[in-house]
């Protein structure tokens, strides 16, 4: 249970620096007492140097001193010079491991001969390594004095010594105390090994283990869906299950332009150029070896196809052939890798100018006659793509700060040096510059799939391939559809598409067991991007015109975009699925959609409810990120898009408070805003919304016209502690009564993570493969005291505390805005380690109601080698308030009556 409102998390950066000051004086005194100049005890190395060479003898700490130096550097030393040393990949991969020992020895060392020399035996070492600020304030401020003909004792002499002057008990205490040093250097080493930075052999192991959970058992031949097909285009279906080349020109609409490549039966051959952006993907995880280990084999089988990559951005390659540390190009035929060239160090895969030097040496040194683009590593939508994290550059001459931005970057800006991101309008004049065509572009990266990067890429590609949500860390599979395609270079489009969507079903199904709706990848035809434009903007446009003298105009689009199916970047979200949640009439609605649904050539079959093969960009829930994205639809001249986005963005602007300050008006100064909307409103805002008690539940007390506006409802809750009160988040599981309007019901169970009430925000519900909703959520904690991260969790509901539900992993969060940093791009939630501990935040109020702080409300907790485990509890016993919270057009939260809920303590 919670046990107190106080933020620990405030409070460690100002006890370390008291704690570090404290050492200061207590080194100043110590070398005072030993004779030496005090100032000398301020200075790292030189200290450490004067303690051996003072207590014993120097020539130790320069020995292991060079040796850490050494190990410490030769990897990146030899990689940066290309020498290729004849060590193990085992051992050179595990040398900052070596490094760490000789450290280690070296403070081992140090700190027995220092206590020795001022009359102490081994305890007092083990107090100087496991408490070292007490016991060198015990040197510094008590009688100890140097003993200076102690520090002369060496060798044999120093080893008499100290046997003639121990006890039995000393001897006892030396040993146990050596043993508990050796135990836990090897528990550190193997916590740095395995838990902080993976040597390379473990890593290799899990991609061989990945590697063959899916090797020989994906065909490629599995379900898809045909949107057009659906929605009631039977030529346009027909001629995509059949030969979608050949019937281009029968069933192409007006304003639609002919296939860059209409006939491919001439191919004799496929080239796939990649950019592949490695990141902290490859380094931490090995994810781009996965991937490249199936293309070697889909080149293995058969001559007609061959991979032209620029690799680059990331520390280690787990590919044999690929450079460390390095962008270089290679190519891959036959299941063989040729490095090609490598680039100057200074080169970053950020760079437009990188990717457009490659486009064009690519097309010129390996002309082909068919021609596929390929993208590999995070992507971000509108924001973006790739991260270069050995050289981040700065894209098109953006400030790092200001890409960061674009995503709520935040904590990028300060906490890490790389990150700068390959705009959509970066990627688009590489293309228009380099001067190709490709039949196909694919993205391997989340959140790609969508309208505004479909217009940026139309005048350079028939197809894109990419997924409207964000993908695992192991990315597409590449083995069945390219195996096909190096047999058969003529292989339609269409077809490959198809392979590739179900691949990616079938492997994700081998890999976690069950088939993956969360997950989706779909191929779109260029061709129809711009009736897509046109569609949607169009009947936004037309909203938009009467958003000043009719609004319910407003009231219908901010409808339908609230409950729209939400990707993991908020603000994107499915364009079909928004169609359909607007309230304009069923023939017209059933005409856009299927305008829509020919762009979507074909999409994976496993994919939820309300996934249908390409996202929009909708602001809505995110509004401090939509400067940024503004911005970028600007770059890409998309004037329609920025003209109804600002006057939709602005009336919920003007209605939008943050929750520290409470104050409206936040947005009015942005670039976006239209001052005709400051003081627009479609409904009075309410708080205390009466309820009323019926049927063991209460009803919402709201008129008809009220209902009109509401479009969601949460049910929240506060639990008592203390004085306070901490807020433990929403549910979206409500009631309704007769008139399908929501009402309120609490059966006193709330969401536990290891048996801590945790505080939830509610995620997308949506439907397994059996057709139960499976509701998600995040929850905001700390790693290891200092990080601030997002718990990602997933549930089912039962009976009583009975649940179905898990802890899928984490993702590093912005620790101001409580967004997600660099990862909000990410491929794959990443997973906690059994050594890392957890502390779960939560947001604290008094008992006005008035928000106080975000702070810290339990101890740690360590998530060991069972993980941490998802439940919910009974509060009963709790004393609670709780309440529902209803969105409104606006985006806005209306809250009702507060109910009280007095704890039934048990008797003891």
């Amino acid at each position: 249970m919670l046990f107190c409102s106080l933020s620990i998390m405030d409070l460690v950066p100002v006890l370390v620096i008291l704690v570090f000051l404290f050492t200061l004086v207590c080194r100043w005194r110590i070398f005072k007492k030993m004779g030496l100049r005090p100032w000398l005890g301020l200075i790292p190395v030189v200290r450490e140097y004067k303690i051996f060479k003072r207590c014993w003898k120097a020539w130790p700490f320069v020995l292991f001193a060079v040796l850490a130096a050494v190990f410490g550097s030769v990897v990146q030393i030899t990689a940066y010079m290309d020498i290729n040393l004849p060590i193990p990949p085992f051992i050179k991969s595990n040398f900052m491991v070596l490094s760490i020992i000789c450290l280690m020895i070296i403070t081992v060392m140090m700190y027995k001969h220092l206590a020795f020399v001022f009359g102490h035996d081994i305890g007092y070492v083990m107090g100087l390594l496991f408490l070292n600020p007490v016991f060198l304030g015990l040197l510094a401020f008590s009688k100890n004095t140097f003993h200076e003909e102690l520090a002369h004792l060496k060798g044999k002499e120093f080893k008499e010594y100290t046997m003639k002057n121990r006890t039995l008990t000393n001897r006892i205490l030396s040993a146990v105390s050596a043993v508990l040093i050796v135990c836990t250097s090897l528990g550190y080493i193997g916590y740095v090994m395995f838990a902080e930075h993976q040597p390379g052999f473990v890593i290799e192991r899990h991609l061989s283990k990945t590697y063959k959970t899916t090797e020989g058992k994906v065909s490629g031949n599995g379900e898809v869906i045909y949107p057009a097909a659906e929605t009631g285009d039977a030529q346009k279906g027909d001629a995509q299950k059949k030969d979608a080349q050949k019937g281009a020109d029968a069933d192409r609409s007006d304003g639609v332009r002919d296939l860059y490549f209409p006939d491919k039966s001439s191919a004799s051959e496929t080239t796939v150029y990649m950019y592949l952006v490695g990141s902290d993907l490859e380094d931490t995880t090995g994810s781009a070896s996965i991937n490249l280990a199936q293309i070697k084999d889909a080149t293995a089988a058969g001559d007609k196809l061959r991979f032209i990559i620029e690799a680059g951005g990331t520390g280690r390659w787990f590919t044999d052939g690929f450079k460390r540390g390095r962008v270089a190009r290679y190519m891959i035929k036959d299941g063989e890798v040729e490095c090609l060239e490598i680039l100057p160090r200074n080169t970053s895969m950020s760079e437009q100018g990188t990717l457009r030097d490659f486009l064009v040496w690519a097309n010129k040194t390996y002309p082909s006659d068919r021609r596929m683009l390929f993208f590999w590593d995070h992507g971000g939508g509108l924001a973006g793509f790739g991260m270069d994290i050995i050289n981040p550059g700065v894209a098109s001459g953006k400030s790092l700060i200001q890409t960061a931005k674009s995503l709520n970057l935040n904590s990028l800006i300060s906490s890490r040096a790389s990150g700068a991101l390959l705009s959509m309008e970066d990627i688009q004049s590489a293309l228009q510059e380099a001067g190709d065509k490709y039949d196909l572009i694919a993205f391997d990266a989340c959140l790609m799939q969508t309208m505004e990067v479909g217009q940026a890429l139309e005048p350079y590609a028939d197809y894109l391939l990419a997924s409207e949500e964000k993908e695992p860390s192991n990315g597409i599979f590449y083995t069945a559809a390219f195996s096909r395609l190096a047999q058969q270079p003529d292989l339609d489009t269409l077809k490959f598409g198809a392979m590739m969507c179900s691949s990616y079903d079938q492997s994700l199904q081998l890999l976690y067991g069950v088939p993956q709706a969360g997950y989706t990848l779909s191929m779109t035809d260029l061709r129809y991007i711009p009736v897509v434009q046109e569609t949607f903007i169009g009947y936004l446009d037309e909203l938009d015109e009467q958003f000043r003298t009719n609004k319910n105009s407003f009231i219908q689009m901010s409808t339908a975009r609230s409950q729209a199916y939400e990707f993991q970047m908020e603000d994107q979200i499915d364009l079909i699925d928004f169609i359909n949640q607007s309230s304009i009439a069923a023939t017209e609605k059933a005409e856009m959609i299927g305008r829509i649904s020919n762009a979507v050539a074909v999409r994976s079959a496993a994919s939820a409810n309300h996934i249908n093969g390409l996202a929009v960009y909708l602001p809505y829930d995110d509004l401090d990120s939509y400067t940024n994205m503004y911005r970028n639809l600007k770059e890409l001249g998309m004037k329609s898009e920025t003209k109804v986005y600002n006057d939709f963005a602005s009336i919920l602007g003007s209605q939008k408070s943050t929750k520290e300050s409470g104050y409206i008006g936040y947005y009015r100064d942005k670039e976006w805003f239209v001052d005709d909307f400051v003081d627009y409103d479609v409904s009075a805002y309410r708080n205390d919304i009466p309820l009323i008690k019926r049927d063991g539940g209460y009803d919402i007390d709201l008129t008809d016209r009220e209902w009109a506006t509401i479009v969601g409802c949460e049910q929240g809750i506060k639990v008592k502690v203390g004085s306070r009160y901490a807020d433990l988040g929403s549910r979206n599981a409500f009631a309704r009564d007769g008139e399908g309007h929501y009402r309120l019901k609490f059966n006193n169970q709330w969401m536990a993570i290891d048996n801590i009430l945790v505080a939830v925000h509610p995620g997308q519900a949506r439907r397994d493969e059996n057709g139960r909703t499976v509701y998600s959520g995040t929850v905001d904690a700390s790693l290891n005291f200092m990080e601030p991260i997002t718990i990602y969790i997933e549930w089912k509901n039962g009976s009583g505390t009975d649940i179905d539900g898990k802890v899928l992993g984490y993702l590093p969060t912005d620790k101001d805005s409580d967004d997600v940093d660099e990862s909000g791009m990410p491929r794959g939630i990443k997973q906690f380690k059994s050594s890392n501990t957890v502390t779960f935040r939560y947001d604290w109020y008094d008992k006005e109601g008035n928000y106080l702080s975000t702070a810290l409300g339990h101890w740690p907790i360590s998530v060991g080698m069972y993980g941490l485990k998802l439940s919910q509890r009974d509060i009963s016993s709790e004393d609670y308030e709780y309440y529902g919270i209803l969105k409104d057009v606006l985006n806005r939260t209306l809250k009702t009556e507060v109910l009280y809920h007095k704890g039934k303590k048990s008797k003891k």
